[in-house]
């Protein structure tokens, strides 16, 4: 079946009629104005549907009957939207999986469908039906660091803020960042001949960048860009024929125009930053009356000393973005930098195509191919610069001051489940684990091993052997340490603890215990462990974790896994599991009244 439905030339027309025409119809038939007859001739409806219709027996949509219906679509793309929201998108495929998967729970049978799986055409017309809900769109990658961001970080933020930019005009509100411009003008879509597997075009490239600092105020005044080149030393080259006056601020205070530097591996630090504040923008901040706020990303290289000096004895407010928060609270990365990269690609490939034999781009013309791009970015009008800088502190919730702008970009989590959302709540909840859940900052110890040159090795193991036949374990030396383990236990008298839940600790329980990380003990994970010895005198516990293998229902022994804790450390005793025999080790499996998730 085709995506798009063509009616048949010469065949039957399905409601050719519309709903106002309808209503119409049926209000009149309903008063006793017109007949059933006389309603069908006026409006040009059937006589069937109208008779239908005043009946309540013509319920369905005309034609082919969709296999949900349309509160089961409703939910599903909901919940789809949802997914999104927080970061863990569906696919097609998924989609496709997640509707069988329905089905089957359902224990419904579409004879429409093979195996209940529905095809690529049912997906799309389902997203169709519902485009003002969902969509397919092209996403980019976040790190969980930034998925992390709490609406909480973001409401101080902006509580600070606001203190901090009251009574300030937005002449002496400005944001710096810096990026880099690579020499490579990127991909772009073309016409090749159809089949072709790998359309290449010829365009000399290098992974090469050079890193600038821009600086923008609320009110539209760009400050001239601070370059860093990478190299040991400067040419003079270097630094001609780059950004001076207009679009960039053209009064007496950035006369000069830009400023270059040079670093060894060709980034900011702390040194070419102070550099950059104390050339760049104090000159232009001094002539400005009044307190002044500058806006800039929370980095080692852009707080020292010599920066908080300057900004008290010229009455400057140093505000830091929160970490991880630039992709949401950063003008430059929202508004700016993407429109100035577009520019300077379309300006490098017009440079590359003008001269075919130039490789790599020199640094002599880097100035004035940065400064074209910012004239062009400028546009026709003059102003494009002016409304970038603008849609920045707008989209950021800077000036005007409005903290919804980055809110509204995170997820939300609903408090109270609202009528017909089956699976919200649960669904809620697992995304938020997922977005928030980071992996515990455990470093493994490392030996350094000494390889001759030319030679290989392999992955060591615990019990090495000439052999290429795997030994069996020594039997003997299991079984004697068991006796002696047994022995001692039949003549001493097993020790308790008393836990935090009043329950008594005892050797073989199963526990939830607390484990810190970090050296602020800031990480704090919780595991299902099994406790091996007491020790009362230090109220210790010698416990070993176990790995969920089951949706946190049942649970193995971790190999070294074995480790000592407080008491104070243990929250739960929980209630003893089924041993069942696996062939990888035994395996815990945990009675169905008690909810390990809840804990976990």
């Amino acid at each position: 079946m085709g995506r798009t439905f063509k009616r048949k030339p010469g065949s039957r027309n399905y409601k050719n009629y519309s709903d106002v025409n309808l209503v119409k119809a049926l209000t009149k038939v309903a008063t006793g104005k017109l007949s059933f007859r006389a309603a069908s001739n006026q409006y040009n409806i059937s006589f069937g549907t109208l008779y239908k219709k005043f009946k309540g027996l013509h319920t369905k949509k005309p034609g082919g009957q969709t296999v949900l219906s349309e509160s089961e679509e409703k939910c599903i793309i909901r919940e789809i939207v949802n997914c999104g929201d927080w970061g863990f998108p569906i696919s097609m495929l998924d989609l496709r999986m997640f509707i069988k998967h329905y089905l089957d729970t359902k224990g419904r049978t579409c004879t429409s469908l093979k195996n209940n799986l529905p095809g690529k055409d049912l997906v799309y017309s389902m997203l169709k039906r519902h485009k003002s809900e969902a969509s397919q769109r092209l996403c980019a990658n976040i790190k969980r660091t930034r998925a992390c961001l709490s609406h909480a970080t973001i409401r101080d933020y902006f509580k600070n803020l606001a203190s901090t930019i009251a009574d300030v005009s937005p002449s002496n509100i400005y944001n710096f960042d810096e990026t880099n411009l690579s020499d490579d003008p990127g991909k772009s879509r073309f016409i090749f001949r159809r089949g072709v597997k790998y359309p290449e075009r010829v365009v000399n490239f290098s992974k090469s960048a050079t890193s600038i600092m821009m600086c923008g105020s609320a009110d539209v005044t760009l400050l001239p860009p601070y370059i860093v080149y990478k190299s040991e030393c400067m040419w003079d080259t270097w630094c001609q024929n780059g950004p001076k006056g207009a679009p960039c601020c053209t009064k007496q205070c950035c006369s000069q125009g830009s400023r270059y530097a040079r670093t060894k591996h060709g980034w900011f630090d702390a040194q070419t930053f102070q550099d950059c504040f104390r050339l760049t923008f104090l000159p232009h901040a001094k002539r400005l009356p009044g307190r002044k706020v500058v806006i800039g990303d929370n980095l080692s290289s852009h707080i020292n000393i010599s920066v908080i000096k300057l900004c008290q004895e010229n009455s400057i407010s140093f505000v830091c973005i929160p970490p991880n928060a630039t992709h949401l609270c950063q003008p430059r990365d929202v508004c700016f930098f993407r429109a100035m990269k577009g520019v300077w690609r379309k300006q490098l490939l017009e440079r590359k195509q003008k001269y075919p034999r130039c490789g790599i781009l020199s640094k002599e013309k880097f100035p004035t191919l940065l400064r074209n791009t910012l004239i062009d970015l400028n546009g026709p009008s003059g102003n494009k610069i002016c409304e970038n800088l603008i849609n920045g502190f707008r989209a950021t919730g800077i000036f005007p001051l409005h903290e919804d702008k980055v809110l509204s970009k995170l997820p939300e989590v609903q408090e109270e489940s609202t009528l017909g959302q089956q699976v919200n709540d649960t669904l809620t909840q697992i995304l938020q684990s997922q977005r928030t859940a980071l992996e515990p900052a455990v470093r493994r110890k490392r030996n350094r091993l000494n390889v001759e040159p030319g030679r290989s090795i392999t992955a060591p193991h615990e019990s090495s052997s000439d052999s290429d036949v795997d030994t069996p374990p020594d039997e003997t030396s299991t079984s004697d340490e068991s006796a002696e383990s047994s022995s001692e236990g039949n003549d001493e008298t097993p020790e308790t603890l008393s836990g935090k839940d009043g329950k008594e600790i005892e050797v073989g329980n199963f526990v939830l215990v607390n484990f810190c990380f970090s050296s602020k003990k800031s990480q704090v994970y919780r595991y299902v462990c099994k406790v091996l010895q007491i020790n009362s005198s230090t109220r210790e516990v010698k416990v070993m974790g176990l790995k969920s293998i089951e949706n946190k229902c049942a649970f193995k022994p971790v190999k070294d896994g074995v480790s000592t804790v407080s008491v104070i450390h243990i929250i739960k005793v929980l209630p003893g599991p089924d041993l069942n025999a696996a062939d990888d080790g035994d395996v815990y499996t945990f009675q169905q009244n008690v909810d390990i998730k809840e804990f976990c």
